[in-house]
């Protein structure tokens, strides 16, 4: 199955390989990697439920975490072949993490709007989507500010993924997620 590159969709049989990185080198970074991952929700409408084509009843919110290849590098020539494997699973750490995030954005959203029905402004079918996305938006700001934070404080407490007791206690962690 070929992987669409301009993201990857967290799956449990899924690992980060050395050509996911494709975006251009930050040559300032002292790092020897970067990891860019977002989360995307994606809304099933129950049009049904509502005579007002202003509101919509939610159906089903799914929150998905994707890593975007395009903007995530590698200093590939920095890297020992010993070390690669360590480097690739510590930047796995940051899509995994973005993969725990999502399943409390996931809870989240279900307990906020699942069943519910919100009345979107605008005139045409796109600026009420619009208008959906932004109240989605507002209402996940917090979890997903919680992300950077974490992405913060897994690159501070593994030193980037060279303390290899820290890292080893937060790959057991995200192990946890594949058996879920």
């Amino acid at each position: 199955m070929s992987e669409d590159r301009s993201s990857i969709s967290w799956r449990k049989d899924y690992f980060l390989k050395e050509n996911d990185f494709v975006g251009g080198i930050d040559p300032t970074s002292s790092y020897q990697a970067e990891s860019h991952t977002t989360l995307s929700y994606f809304c099933e409408f129950d049009d049904k439920e509502t005579s007002s084509r202003f509101k919509k009843k939610i159906k089903n919110i799914r929150v998905v975490a994707f890593f975007n290849p395009s903007l995530s590098w590698l200093k590939k020539d920095e890297v020992s072949a010993n070390n690669m494997s360590d480097l690739l699973k510590h930047e796995q750490g940051h899509f995994d993490g973005a993969e725990e995030f999502a399943r409390k954005l996931q809870k989240y959203l279900e307990k906020e709007f699942v069943g519910k029905t919100i009345t979107c402004a605008g005139e045409t079918e796109t600026e009420r989507s619009d208008s959906l996305n932004k109240i989605l938006k507002k209402k996940s700001h917090k979890i997903s500010a919680d992300l950077g934070v974490f992405h913060r404080t897994y690159d501070n407490e593994t030193n980037h993924g060279r303390i290899s007791t820290t890292q080893k206690e937060y790959n057991k962690r995200f192990d946890l997620l594949r058996e879920e």
